[in-house]
């Protein structure tokens, strides 16, 4: 088996409060192995991305996919569901599984990118030339956030 740790990171996992994760984790063994982060700040998720050995984006619900753009620049194979744009962004860079699929489909996914080092290395060969193609999208956007984050703090203060 494999013995990393598994991190969650993001604010959706607070609208999991129903799922008990950590006593699941403890009843299936890997509880020690399981961290929930919350939502961190864009520099510590750069931070964990780039040390990360695998970037997994299991969503159902996703717009252009900037943090799978992001996660295959920072050199690091990828596993994501084909949810909104994501399928167009990862192209054929990376194992893509369908929305809604079987856990076992996820996991034989991520079992091959941990297991085998061929094809782990082609993954992020090819996610690092894809991800080039979007260094002006994502620095659009990026600046869009920004231009967004000032107006919404203008409106509330207005």
């Amino acid at each position: 088996g494999y013995s990393g740790q598994l991190v969650l990171v993001g604010p959706e996992y607070e609208k999991l409060t129903s799922v008990p994760l950590m006593r699941l984790a403890d009843e299936a063994g890997v509880g020690g192995a399981l961290i929930v982060t919350g939502p961190v700040p864009d520099t510590e998720l750069k931070d964990l991305m780039s040390g990360a050995e695998l970037f997994v984006f299991p969503s159902r619900y996703e717009g252009f996919g900037l943090v799978v753009v992001e996660a295959m620049a920072s050199g690091v194979p990828v596993v994501a569901a084909r949810a909104g744009a994501v399928a167009e962004v990862v192209g054929d860079a990376a194992p893509l599984i369908e929305s809604g699929s079987k856990p076992e489909e996820l996991a034989r996914h991520m079992d091959i990118l941990l297991s085998n080092e061929v094809r782990r290395r082609e993954v992020v060969r090819a996610c690092l030339l894809r991800s080039a193609s979007f260094r002006w999208d994502i620095a659009a956007r990026s600046t869009m956030a920004v231009y967004e984050k000032a107006i919404r703090a203008f409106s509330r203060s207005a």
